[in-house]
């Protein structure tokens, strides 16, 4: 790793650190302030034993919720801004591509005691299209199979050698039935 790219490194988890941070202050004084109006609402204004105990668990269950609302919030304030550098997703760049790196993602299709000919043709359109796009050498399809009925085995294993045999895809699709 360069110097410039050890530097880039290190402030995008300065900044990420600090986001996060931020994040658990507002998540932890949302919880305090939430904690301090219910104590102030029981009827020994949270000083006996039992309410303080409600408040404590009041306040731990409440810490999901505020956990998915500045979320939300820090999302929206994301999209809002018209520049992140350190954002995953960058629009109107070309030169983002997959390509002279080792990359692969994995396209996961559960299935359980489904038609088969309909899973298997989504496959199949799913497959051509990102061929369609140059980036398909960077995909592989794993079918995981739940189904419960041996008949139906027998048919997804079929459909899966047919679709490999159709779509030259050896070693990127791939078929495992789980028990």
């Amino acid at each position: 790793m360069t110097p410039r790219e050890n530097n880039k490194h290190h402030a995008w988890e300065m900044h990420a650190r600090l986001r996060r941070i931020a994040l658990l202050g507002l998540i932890v004084l949302t919880c305090i302030m939430g904690g301090q109006h219910i104590a102030h609402i029981l009827p020994h204004r949270g000083t006996t034993i039992l309410e303080v105990a409600i408040v404590i668990v009041f306040a731990t269950l409440f810490a999901w919720i505020s956990i998915g609302f500045w979320e939300a919030m820090a999302g929206l304030f994301t999209l809002l801004r018209p520049y992140d550098r350190f954002a995953v997703t960058k629009s109107g760049r070309e030169k983002d591509t997959l390509l002279g790196t080792q990359s692969r993602t994995a396209i996961l299709v559960p299935i359980c005691n489904e038609e088969v000919e309909r899973v298997f043709a989504r496959l199949y359109a799913n497959f051509r299209s990102l061929e369609e796009t140059g980036q398909g050498r960077y995909f592989d399809f794993y079918i995981l199979s739940d189904s419960s009925r041996p008949d139906i085995w027998v048919e997804e294993e079929i459909a899966w050698s047919d679709s490999c045999r159709n779509l030259d895809a050896y070693g990127r699709i791939f078929y495992r039935r789980r028990r």
